[in-house]
């Protein structure tokens, strides 16, 4: 039952650190300071999770430094808000923040606001 419990934390996680580099990318990040690509860290966090996790999660954070990401489950910015987005203009709710996609943005049914949030990963 360990043994169960074991393999599915470490694929879980390599599946979580493929999604997270993959949205590392898409919000700037170079293939040189990711390092690999998202399926090689699935890959290795696999095959070594002991040291490619730890790892990863060292990589992502200078990576999310460099990019500017903030960190945490919410964190209020004080910067110019994005522009509305084009055609109808949706329920309010969390939507992936115009500004950065590794981010969500709430939206009040009028206008962005100044919340933003960690988006949750995708499966």
């Amino acid at each position: 039952m360990v043994t169960i419990v074991v393999l599915l934390g470490v694929f879980g996680t390599a599946i979580w650190v493929d999604q997270d580099a993959r949205k590392l990318m898409a919000a700037g990040a170079s293939k040189s300071q990711l390092g690999n690509s998202p399926l090689t860290w699935g890959i290795a966090t696999i095959l070594v999770w002991i040291i490619v996790f730890p790892w990863y999660l060292l990589k992502r954070r200078d990576i999310r430094r460099e990019l500017g990401i903030a960190s945490g489950p919410t964190t209020l910015v004080h910067k110019a808000v994005a522009a509305p987005p084009s055609g109808p203009l949706p329920d309010l709710g969390w939507f992936t923040d115009p500004t950065n996609a590794l981010q969500e943005r709430y939206w009040n049914g009028q206008a962005w606001t100044e919340q933003i949030r960690v988006a949750p990963p995708t499966t």
